[in-house]
């Protein structure tokens, strides 16, 4: 099935269903020991990972992922646990995990238990399809919101020094120009 959806696409619309209860939210990002493509901090200081998928082909290659040698992204979002080197390790990982994507692209009894469902709508809308369960109930730490605001941050800077505009103010901070208030 062809649409004209696109990742920025679907990323957009479940920023702005999440936007009034968020505190944070930073798309791809890496918080993980993988790529998110939109994390939410709620309010309450719960994580929301949505991962965006535009084809069949990608979100069937999702669930072999590695996030090292011996565990895909699956179990670690499963279990919490990556192995490396033969050795159990503490995984981080969301409270939740969503799959976004265009209706009818997938069917639902193709998409993981432990994942929800993010319907985009050719309109722009975005609809939950499937409630996304509790995978644990440790809130994020201030350290790792830290992080989140940090890595938004720089992404923001580079788009910005990108951009064909001065990297300083044309006035300096500690003389600026005066400028006549014209009251109606």
């Amino acid at each position: 099935m062809k649409t004209n959806a696109s990742e920025w696409l679907i990323q957009r619309a479940v920023y702005h269903k999440h936007l009034s209860a968020a505190a944070v939210i930073v798309p791809n990002v890496y918080a993980y020991r993988w790529e998110s493509d939109l994390l939410i901090v709620t309010k309450a200081g719960y994580v929301k990972e949505v991962e965006v998928k535009i084809s069949k082909a990608d979100f069937m290659a999702d669930s072999r992922k590695q996030v090292s040698r011996e565990t895909t992204k699956y179990e670690a979002i499963t279990s919490g646990v990556r192995t490396y080197c033969g050795k159990p390790k503490d995984c981080k990982r969301p409270n939740r995990f969503y799959y976004a994507f265009p209706r009818d692209m997938v069917p639902l009894a193709d998409v993981p238990e432990w994942a929800g469902v993010y319907h985009w709508l050719p309109n722009g809308a975005i609809v939950e399809a499937r409630y996304a369960p509790r995978l644990h109930e440790q809130k994020a730490e201030p350290k790792f919101i830290d992080r989140l605001y940090k890595s938004a941050y720089h992404r923001y800077m580079q788009w910005w020094s990108s951009k064909d505009q001065p990297l300083l103010p044309a006035q300096p901070l500690d003389n600026p120009v005066k400028q006549d208030i014209v009251t109606p």
